[in-house]
């Protein structure tokens, strides 16, 4: 009952949050609506010219007052003083949403928003004198659409007919080039390690950085030598005395440290050189002072680079770290690895996430200046994972004699959960198959979409458990409990046994507790040519004998609709089932001398580990030792299992599973 009133606390902050920011989880790509819009300037007003794909054109007047002296250019000031609410950002991007959907074009728009798991990318063509204005805040009425997973919203470059080299094919080998010039004070080590985390999980892309005395000559060279296809570029940029952004490089006078070049001198030095992608986590990077196109962004453009990320105001280095952290994760990682656009959405989405009262200006920040049919700029490769037994050091791995001993006489009864596998070495991605993903997946299709929030806070209270139990139970009050399990079984479609589930199938155990609902370990089981007796539902177990290996399933499985337990509701039931355990299961540890009990994978925070250990475990009888495996454990969790006498074993699951595998005869 603790960790459920302090869940409901959590949930009852995200909920607040949610409704503040407006957000929902990221969503796969499948299909794509184009809304083209185009900004016509007439003598004394503005006209919108709206494109849905290949639809004809719908056009009529945009009836925005941005003028000088207006309200809404009040509102700008206050932006871009970085004195504006989260408030003005709603009011100005309502506004600037309501003056390019009115009429006709708004119910265009509407049925294109109707296409269910279509991404809608919103692409902007402007005059020169509209640059300044922060489109990015754009507001539908309920969320900021440059924030919102499922949208996309991208600049054109502010003049006519670009010569944007055309992407035919997808590079198998790719490089990426990063610039860090001396003396910029920030945290580049970090961003850089975040950057190279993300770069290790892929197999086809390299790596490079040019740092130190970092002048023009210096990135010609390196440019000459990588030859990238994608350029990030780490340091400070800024306004000169007449408004032209400038970016900071070091001086090749080695009597100086700093060498400030104009965006267009930069743009000159990235000419005629195969880049992709050009990153500028700096300030100004993206911004077009008023009535010029001075900025850095659609200077690259025309210089032939067809995608460029830039930001638009200063940038505190918090944010920019947390920027590249999550826009390289959502690049190089996932279902939609290598599109641009839907990794530029991602970074704004984590930034309006994390956003505090004096950084609401941060997720309007990014700008993406992007050629046509260009959004997929890359073929990412993920690197394979290697064989569990030459990743993992668990020849390290100390193990108590007397567990060894106790596995080899049949003697041990394993507990296992769904955290067999070693998490990701980054925290850029959600690995595939986790309760963590799945919780994400699942709160795409309802309305619990403060996912990334809520499993965050899950995570720092060891409540992983309950994140999804919660999102099922919306599921399940939204749609019916059916079609949760139809969604959880087509999510598991794919899903195949990992070398742990398959070697403790091979254990010579009397009996093992799976408390996750994946179907694996039967499948290990059946894979293996093993039948144990199974129990699906522990408030009805079938005769057990006693010579007969038995998998008591404690959730349900996939494979059995009525057994499966999901909801908080549903595992509220269950731990009433599990105070008044049918004796047969809990004789499976208590009745025979000398049984020891193992916990692998399980989490130590969930009510129904604990308060099924509680049944199983007998510290004071004629039992054998108890052992938990935990890579991570607090002093909170030793002191709730020291009344079990729990032994410790601080390691990885699969490298437990995979040194025992070694040491007991199966």
């Amino acid at each position: 009952m603790q960790h459920g009133s302090l869940f409901g606390l959590i949930f009852r902050a995200i909920l607040l949050i949610h409704e503040q920011c407006g957000l929902i989880g990221r969503v796969v790509v499948t299909d794509a609506r184009y809304l083209n819009f185009k900004l016509l300037r007439e003598e004394t007003a503005y006209r919108v010219r709206l494109t849905i794909d290949d639809q004809p054109a719908l056009e009529g007047p945009f009836d925005v007052e941005l003028s000088e002296g207006s309200r809404l250019a009040a509102v700008i000031d206050r932006i871009e003083n970085d004195t504006c609410t989260r408030d003005d950002l709603r009011d100005l991007g309502a506004e600037l949403w309501a003056g390019l959907t009115a009429d006709d074009r708004g119910r265009a728009v509407a049925e294109a928003m109707a296409v269910n798991d279509a991404l809608l990318q919103i692409r902007l063509s402007l005059p020169p004198e509209l640059e300044q204005v922060p489109w990015e805040c754009l507001y539908d009425g309920m969320r900021f659409l440059a924030a919102e997973p499922g949208w996309s919203v991208i600049r054109d470059p502010p003049i006519e007919r670009v010569p944007i080299r055309h992407v035919s094919a997808l590079k198998p080998e790719l490089r990426l080039l990063a610039v860090v010039p001396e003396g910029a004070g920030l945290r580049v080590e970090e961003e850089l390690r975040n950057i190279k985390l993300a770069v290790k999980q892929v197999e086809n892309l390299q790596i490079s950085d040019l740092r130190g005395r970092v002048t023009p000559e210096k990135i010609l060279d390196g440019l000459a030598q990588s030859s990238p296809d994608i350029f990030h570029f780490v340091g400070h940029g800024t306004l000169d005395s007449f408004g032209n952004v400038t970016i900071r490089l070091n001086s090749e006078d080695a009597g100086q440290s700093e060498f400030w070049v104009r965006a267009d001198q930069f743009a000159l030095i990235l000419a005629r050189h195969p880049i992709q992608l050009a990153v500028f986590n700096c300030c100004y990077g993206g911004l077009s002072t008023r009535n010029s196109i001075s900025g850095l962004g659609p200077l690259l453009l025309q210089r032939n680079i067809p995608a460029i990320v830039a930001m638009r105001y200063p940038v505190a280095d918090q944010v920019a770290l947390r920027f590249s952290e999550a826009f390289y994760g959502a690049l190089l990682r996932g279902e939609n690895s290598g599109r641009v656009d839907v990794a530029l959405q991602h970074a704004r989405y984590k930034l309006c996430l994390n956003a505090t009262t004096d950084q609401w200006r941060s997720f309007i920040t990014p700008i993406l200046y992007l050629a046509r049919d260009t959004e997929k700029l890359f073929e990412i490769m993920p690197r394979p994972v290697a064989n569990i037994e030459r990743r993992l050091d668990f020849e390290d791995v100390p193990i108590p004699n007397e567990l060894v001993a106790a596995l080899s006489r049949r003697r041990c009864v394993p507990i296992v959960g769904s955290a067999l596998t070693r998490p990701l070495e980054d925290r850029l991605r959600i690995a595939p198959f986790t309760l963590q993903a799945l919780t994400e997946h699942l709160s795409q299709k309802c309305e619990a979409r403060d996912y990334s929030i809520l499993l965050e806070a899950a995570e720092r209270a060891g409540l992983t458990e309950m994140a999804f139990q919660s999102v099922s139970e919306v599921f399940v009050c939204e749609q019916r409990r059916y079609k949760l399990i139809d969604a959880i079984r087509n999510w598991y479609e794919n899903a195949t046994p990992h070398l742990s589930h398959l070697a403790l199938a091979t254990w010579p155990v009397p009996a093992i507790f799976y408390t996750h609902f994946d179907g694996l370990l039967e499948a290990a089981f059946a894979r293996e040519g093993r039948t144990p007796r199974v129990v699906y539902a522990l408030a009805n177990p079938p005769d057990l004998q006693q010579n007969h290996q038995v998998l008591v399933l404690v959730r349900g499985t996939l494979t059995n609709d009525e057994s499966i337990v999901l909801t908080e509701q549903e595992n509220e039931e269950l731990s009433a089932t599990i105070d008044r355990l049918h004796p047969s299961i809990e004789q499976i540890t208590t009745a025979v001398t000398g049984r020891s009990v193992l916990l692998l994978g399980v989490n130590p925070r969930d009510p129904i580990v604990r308060k099924l250990a509680r049944r199983l475990i007998r510290p004071r009888g004629n039992q054998g030792p108890a052992y938990f495996v935990c890579p991570n454990f607090t002093a909170c969790d030793k002191a709730y299992w020291a009344s079990l006498d729990v032994e410790w074993i601080q390691a990885e699951p699969e490298a437990v599973i995979a040194k025992l595998t070694r040491l007991i005869p199966t």
